[in-house]
């Protein structure tokens, strides 16, 4: 399959036979926060199931709680789609809707395919050989998925799921140079740092905040491991945020004291180890503390620093917050 054409300041190089695959460059130098794609034209830009009965599926805007102004037209025939206007309906039906909405309407109801899926589910673990063995078709499907950027926005109710050819030559990196913000239909590719010439452009897949460990768990859905200098070398946040020019200067602006070189602890110590168990293990409880109601955040925050404590004794994070 051939490359998806790049904007004219950006080129796709690289291919199957690469190690990394495809990968997108620049042409020329591009600024801190300029704006190096605009993708308009998603394959695919869906709700999730979850947020399917609230969402617009067309632009994907969303109704939220309390919210009287966005009443969500469900399609006549198939019942599923929904549609915040008649605009959002007839743009939809002349894109997709008019081929799968014969299918929407003959699908029965999950609830009756229950058994189903259970009897099948043990068969759907580990079956790597028997999809391929299926053909080039059901293979690719499953490719596919993994170039989906699944945007999850809880301010605004934005849940939904966006493909686009150009975005998915965009490979990762644990320190990435760039970002992609998805609105609706559109995506915008914007530079994080200066990128030169001829640089590769990266972006993170997952949340860069968590120990090597958990990123390399988060990365296995996308079926290749990241080689990224931070994930070679096991670097911490401070050193990492030390190699990303953008990072010392951002930090040092929000910073009490200014820290020109975000001097931090080093993975070279010799309590590299036990930091990282120690991150890895403080990571696990703060995900297991449950969501606070409003009236509880400073119950909920004081939950966090104790068990967040542990760190601040071993000098593996930041100084404790002083009180003002």
């Amino acid at each position: 399959m051939s490359s998806p054409a790049a904007p004219p300041s950006l080129a796709v190089r690289g291919g199957p036979s690469d190690p990394k695959g495809r990968s997108l460059h620049t042409t020329s130098p591009a600024p801190a926060l300029s704006r190096l794609a605009t993708y308009s034209s998603p394959i695919l830009a869906v709700p999730t199931a979850a947020a399917s009965a609230t969402t617009c599926h067309y632009c994907l805007r969303a109704s939220l709680p309390g919210d009287g102004q966005l009443s969500l037209l469900p399609c006549s025939a198939c019942r599923v789609a929904r549609y915040c206007s008649k605009a959002c309906q007839r743009a939809a039906w002349k894109l997709v809707h008019k081929v799968e909405c014969p299918a929407l309407a003959a699908a029965p109801p999950v609830a009756a395919r229950k058994d189903a899926w259970v009897a099948v589910g043990g068969g759907l673990v580990g079956n790597e050989a028997a999809f391929r063995s299926a053909g080039a078709g059901p293979w690719a499907d499953l490719k596919l998925l993994t170039n989906m950027f699944n945007v999850h926005d809880p301010d605004i109710g934005y849940d939904a799921v966006f493909l686009d050819g150009g975005l998915a030559m965009v490979n990762h990196s644990c320190l990435p140079n760039a970002s992609a913000h998805i609105y609706g239909r559109t995506a915008l590719l914007v530079a994080d740092q200066p990128i030169a010439a001829d640089e590769e452009i990266t972006i993170s897949y997952i949340d860069t905040s968590y120990p090597l460990a958990h990123r390399r768990q988060e990365l296995e859905k996308y079926h290749f491991v990241c080689k990224c200098p931070r994930c070679h070398s096991d670097l911490n946040v401070y050193e990492a945020a030390r190699l990303l020019p953008s990072a010392v200067s951002k930090a040092n602006t929000f910073a009490i004291t200014h820290d020109p070189d975000l001097s931090g602890p080093s993975t070279a110590s010799s309590s590299a180890t036990k930091g990282t168990k120690l991150q890895s293990t403080i990571y696990e409880a703060l995900d297991a503390l449950p969501e606070p109601a409003a009236a509880d955040d400073r119950a909920h925050l004081r939950k966090q620093f104790d068990v967040c404590a542990p760190l601040v004794r071993d000098s593996s994070g930041p100084c404790c917050p002083s009180p003002y």
